[in-house]
């Protein structure tokens, strides 16, 4: 007893010192995506700016697999002293818990920080497909199997909007695991792939190079950044309007003062001039929440991923 009671006591210590003047050495952004992709290259637009707010170097690691799991259980099971953060999704906090039969983290492992912004998905592909969405939709069912798209894995959120596309649609389109969006859009430029749902900051810029075709945006209005991009409700789709969202998620345990910190940093960096005007290029809208409201906005997103997905079938992990 008397052993327990000094390691409690030592753990306090610990977090409390952590929480003195923090950070005082750089800090490691997990992102549990492949280099290149949106919630990568966001990660790292935040980071840069981040860097002079803390006044220490915020480090981007890649810890891709098991649907964003890897990355989320190295975060969970760190120490919670504000030097180890998961850039987390809602594949990670709120669709994982009800698509898998056992997760090697619980949400409950990590501690809401900070809303980073949200981002519309665009659903682009090859551009040997029929021009339009009316048409892809026609040449689907006309060609039952026909059409595929990329996926990083069976519980991603990209994956979970394809399963919501097929059943919107009708047409049927069969999933093709790849590790990162970056190669999916190469293998669809080389016709290995047809289609992909992916974050619109890494897409757009391929579209607009007239590498990918656009077939509309998964969101509730149409972007700045992809004005010409019609949403899927103006084409027919209502239940396609799932926003794709990005955080910042601590070791639960970890002090409030350094909860504090990095919430303010990223409230601080993302109205910068330089920082916002890149992200309306990229269609993403920051946000302004507090911890206590992102903790609720996780949530509401948690229960309402629980209701959408009730009756689907788990997966091992």
């Amino acid at each position: 007893m008397k052993n327990l009671v000094s390691a409690i006591a030592l753990f306090a210590a610990a977090t409390g010192a952590a929480a003195q003047g923090y950070p005082t050495k750089p800090v490691r952004f997990i992102v549990p995506y492949g280099a290149g992709g949106s919630v990568d290259v966001l990660s790292r637009n935040f980071a840069n700016e981040l860097n002079a707010a803390l006044g220490q170097t915020v480090i981007i690691e890649n810890r891709v697999g098991a649907s964003t799991g890897i990355g989320a259980t190295a975060v969970a099971s760190a120490a919670p002293d504000g030097y180890t953060i998961l850039v987390g999704t809602a594949s990670t906090l709120s669709t994982n818990p009800y698509l898998f039969n056992k997760l090697t983290y619980q949400p409950s492992q990590l501690e809401p920080i900070a809303m980073v912004g949200t981002m519309p998905l665009i659903v682009v592909g090859g551009m040997t497909l029929p021009k339009t969405l009316q048409e892809l939709v026609a040449y689907g069912k006309a060609n039952p199997g026909a059409l595929n798209y990329g996926t990083v894995g069976p519980a991603s959120l990209g994956h979970v909007i394809g399963q919501k596309f097929k059943q919107a649609t009708g047409i049927e389109i069969t999933p093709i695991p790849y590790k990162g969006h970056a190669p999916a859009i190469i293998d669809i430029k080389g016709g290995r792939l047809q289609l992909l749902f992916d974050g619109l900051s890494s897409a757009l810029p391929h579209v607009e190079a007239g590498g990918l075709r656009a077939f509309g945006l998964i969101a509730e209005q149409r972007s700045a950044a992809a004005p010409n991009v019609p949403t899927m409700t103006e084409l027919g789709y209502p239940s396609l309007t799932t926003a794709f969202w990005i955080g910042l998620f601590a070791p639960v345990g970890v002090p409030q003062e350094v909860v504090g910190t990095l919430n303010a940093a990223v409230r601080k960096v993302s109205v910068m001039p330089a920082l916002t005007k890149r992200l309306q290029l990229d269609g993403i809208v920051p946000s302004q929440m507090t911890p206590a409201e992102f903790r609720k906005f996780v949530a509401r997103d948690q229960e309402e991923w629980k209701a959408a997905l009730a009756g689907t079938p788990k997966l091992d992990q």
